[in-house]
């Protein structure tokens, strides 16, 4: 999954070598947070196993629900006498979670959180200075996409393959055709793009 990846590497540049990062997941039940987990896994397992990087937790958040991600940082928080230096969520909804848990320990906005989304709250915590990013996908570009693939199923037609621009998603009877919309990581520096 590219916005997993793209977490991952955001990650990666605003960390360092030997620094501890939590993971907060999604929920296990969506077939995105499963696909959106091996995406920053294929990037930041490596660094996991040679020690570039060391992993604090790994936990998956029911529901994607704030409260959950909020006991979940709590307790990586606790196990780790607070030594984290990034914390990877996988939405808005978990990286809010995880921003409260470390503001109760006096480390939001000293260590980076990455969240999906751009939510209104998350957009407010990032000028804040609490949360660091946000992964996006431009609205008019979903539309535009949807609109596209639209005319050619409502008009009978067989869209051609060179509209599908993502990997295949398996829906566990078929490989499924994708038209992959472009994200954008959203940080103070460009949140007018929102």
């Amino acid at each position: 999954n590219a916005i997993g990846i793209s977490l991952a590497n955001y990650m990666v540049t605003n960390t360092k070598a030997g620094d501890t990062i939590a993971i907060i997941a999604g929920d296990p039940a969506d077939s995105f947070a499963i696909a959106e987990h091996a995406g920053y896994m294929s990037v930041l397992q490596p660094l996991f196993d040679s020690k570039a990087r060391l992993m604090v937790g790994n936990v998956w958040t029911p529901g994607w629900d704030t409260t959950k991600a909020h006991a979940e940082m709590d307790a990586i928080l606790t196990s780790s006498h607070n030594n984290v230096q990034g914390v990877l969520t996988s939405n808005d909804s978990t990286a809010q979670g995880a921003i409260g848990a470390l503001q109760t320990v006096g480390l939001a906005g000293k260590v980076p959180v990455t969240g999906v989304d751009a939510s209104l709250i998350s957009d407010q915590l990032i000028l804040k200075g609490l949360q660091s990013m946000s992964s996006w996908r431009s609205f008019d570009t979903q539309a535009e996409y949807t609109a596209e693939l639209s005319v050619y199923l409502l008009t009978g037609q067989t869209p051609p393959t060179t509209l599908f621009n993502g990997a295949p998603y398996n829906d566990g009877t078929a490989n499924v055709p994708t038209m992959a919309v472009p994200s954008i990581s959203i940080i103070v520096s460009n949140m007018q793009q929102l």
